[in-house]
């Protein structure tokens, strides 16, 4: 049996790309993943921590060293369950900062990558500057 396809849905705030992604994992079958939602919660993470966000290496280690659980509209990351605490004003400007940061974008794209590398994914995401 072919390994199933990994399909990314991009584009700016409020198009709509969210209720799109979810439609088209529900409807196939496939896991749903927002990335976006990692770069906030690594910004939460971040500023829980205490780390400055200006602080790329920081901020990038604790990316890497996140354990995150997005399935079923869950986002989870340390086991905390962040999903309305990263959707506020102050996690929207510190999630711009964390995605300008090369970086982070590296350890986010490969923990993404590990994600969708059996198939069966769609992966949501944002392409608000500075994103890979």
């Amino acid at each position: 049996m072919p390994k199933g396809l990994i399909i990314a849905i991009d584009g700016p705030s409020g198009a709509g790309k969210g209720t799109v992604a979810r439609a088209v994992a529900s409807r196939l079958g496939y896991r749903h993943v927002d990335t976006g939602a990692m770069y906030r919660a690594v910004a939460w993470k971040a500023l829980g921590a205490g780390i400055e966000l200006a602080d790329e290496a920081a901020v990038a280690a604790a990316g890497e060293h996140a354990v995150f659980d997005l399935e079923h509209g869950r986002v989870v990351i340390d086991g905390h369950d962040v999903a309305a605490a990263i959707r506020t004003p102050d996690i929207d400007r510190a999630a711009t900062i964390v995605a300008r940061h090369p970086a982070v974008r590296r350890v986010l794209v490969a923990r993404q990558r590990e994600m969708g590398e059996g198939g069966g994914v769609v992966m949501e995401g944002s392409c608000s500057p500075g994103r890979t």
